[in-house]
């Protein structure tokens, strides 16, 4: 009789220990019921649209209904996802932050961060770097004092490139091709952009009966109308016919 007493009580003892590991297992791993979680309500800009080195103010507006003291980070990425906060400059303090604009232009995104111990929120906002600064112009083929061949069916290219983007609307940009001071019909112009704001664009032109000295002008103009200098090649055109 006294040898299951024993056994009883053994796992009498065995279920309490089990039992108070569970609790305190459960008691550390799960968060308190009264716990409510950090809610950003709104990541304020004092100007989404700065042009390049303009100082912008970024605020966050932050809930916590358990009134904990929360700390905030700020930082920024370029349309690549590349962390540029080096570049465009955050200075925080408290739940505001100033940020310096990059000198190169274009899309990027500023977030926000508040937390305390293991909670935060995280919000972001689009930002649009204004650069006034004039396109860039490289006409790819021909080259220029080059010759082309018209036999070879020739597909002239150049590219251009802004931090903001260009226009590629008929009559925002100029394309002309002259035989001497003749002009010369250009036909077939497709514009092609990458996620970088740079532009490649082809186009063809009517070349039978064509031949000598030749010249092809191109101008661009930004989404912020500067107009790039007008950047010209001059060339031979060769092998011409009217079976072209």
């Amino acid at each position: 009789m006294k040898k299951n007493n024993n056994r009883i009580y053994r796992i009498y003892y065995s279920l309490i220990s089990i039992s108070i590991i569970l609790g305190l297992t459960m008691l550390f791993s799960c968060k308190p019921e009264d716990e409510n979680p950090i809610t950003i309500t709104s990541l304020v800009v004092s100007n989404d649209s700065p042009e390049s080195g303009e100082t912008i103010t970024v605020t966050i507006n932050a809930e916590d209904e358990d009134e904990r003291e929360l700390s905030y980070d700020f930082w920024a990425k370029d349309a690549n996802d590349q962390d540029i906060s080096t570049f465009g400059i955050i200075t925080p303090s408290e739940n505001t932050a100033n940020w310096t604009a990059p000198l190169t232009g274009g899309d990027y995104t500023i977030y926000g961060k508040a937390y305390a111990d293991d909670d935060s929120d995280t919000d972001s906002k689009d930002i649009v770097v204004l650069d006034s600064s004039q396109p860039v112009v490289l006409i790819v083929y021909p080259d220029d004092g080059g010759a082309v061949e018209v036999y070879n069916h020739p597909q002239f290219t150049f590219t251009a490139y802004h931090s903001n983007g260009i226009k590629t609307s008929e009559g925002d940009y100029l394309i002309e091709f002259k035989e001497g001071d003749n002009p010369i019909d250009v036909t077939n112009i497709d514009f092609e952009s990458s996620v970088n704001k740079n532009y490649t664009c082809t186009f063809d032109a009517d070349l039978d009966g064509t031949s000598g000295n030749c010249s092809i002008s191109v101008q661009v103009e930004s989404i912020l109308n500067a107009k790039s200098e007008i950047t010209t090649v001059n060339f031979t055109v060769e092998g011409a016919s009217q079976d072209y």
